[in-house]
């Protein structure tokens, strides 16, 4: 994220701290208000927050180059993401309540996975193909994200 601030929305290290603080409490306030969501729309939830990530991938990319624009979609960014951990373990309380620890090493190990691989991927497309193909490929493993939990059917 830091290569694309800079580069090309041009942010100085003290505007992209902030930027990124910004991603924070997004987040903050995205896990202050999750859980009363998920007590009753738990597969809304589960296809929503990809949904919404995606749209904000593609919008990153339209626009990236405006400081403004970004720094929106970064709070976006951290109110829709950060609660999905708690949704993927409400989740899973439900669909697996006698293997919750099995389940949650599962979670964790692809998890780490997931962030290695999506560092290797991105940096590589962001040095090969551009910075906005790693946002492109972003938006499309969300929307494929959302896809694979509508078809899980609803759970609650």
């Amino acid at each position: 994220l830091r290569p694309f601030l800079e580069n090309v929305t041009g942010l100085e290290v003290n505007t992209l701290s902030i930027a990124l603080l910004g991603v924070g409490l997004g987040g903050l306030a995205g896990l202050s208000i999750i859980g009363l969501i998920l007590r009753r729309h738990l597969t809304a939830v589960l296809i929503g927050l990809p949904s919404a990530l995606a749209v904000f991938a593609l919008l990153l990319i339209a626009f990236g180059p405006f400081a403004g624009a970004t720094a929106g979609l970064l709070v976006l960014w951290g109110l829709f993401a950060t609660p999905i951990p708690v949704a993927w373990n409400t989740w899973m309380t439900t669909l697996i309540p006698e293997d919750l620890e099995a389940g949650g090493g599962l979670q964790v190990a692809l998890i780490q996975l997931a962030i290695a691989g999506g560092a290797i991927v991105g940096g590589l497309l962001f040095d090969v193909a551009g910075w906005w193909s790693a946002f492109l490929l972003a938006a499309v493993l969300l929307t494929g994200s959302a896809l694979l939990a509508a078809s899980a059917g609803p759970r609650t």
